[in-house]
């Protein structure tokens, strides 16, 4: 169970570092991603990281803290999805069906 719950944790991780390094380190990705992204793109990202809507909570970017905390709940959400992952593939055999034995 703690290899899917760590491996989506790990996933959960990825897309909000990845977005953040850019923000931080390629200045002309902010405005691109202001003015010019194509709608999908944004959409996409909010489904990858839907815990970005913290960030709301800081417009100005001065706390550090919002980063890391929009990081770590969208880690703490993978890591329960793959939990989940974890409860329905362990309950089912291999014909499909439910055998009532967990794993």
């Amino acid at each position: 169970m703690w290899r899917y719950v760590a491996l989506m944790s790990l996933l959960g991780g990825v897309v909000p570092i990845f977005r953040l390094a850019l923000h931080w380190f390629v200045p002309s990705f902010t405005h691109w991603w202001l003015v010019d992204a194509p709608s999908w793109l944004q959409s996409l990202m909010l489904v990858l990281w839907p815990s970005s809507l913290l960030l709301i909570g800081d417009p100005e970017e001065r706390n550090l803290w919002f980063p890391i905390l929009a990081t770590g709940v969208n880690m703490l959400l993978y890591g329960m999805v793959g939990g989940v992952i974890w409860l329905s593939r362990s309950s089912k055999g291999r014909s499909g069906k439910p055998t009532g034995r967990m794993e």
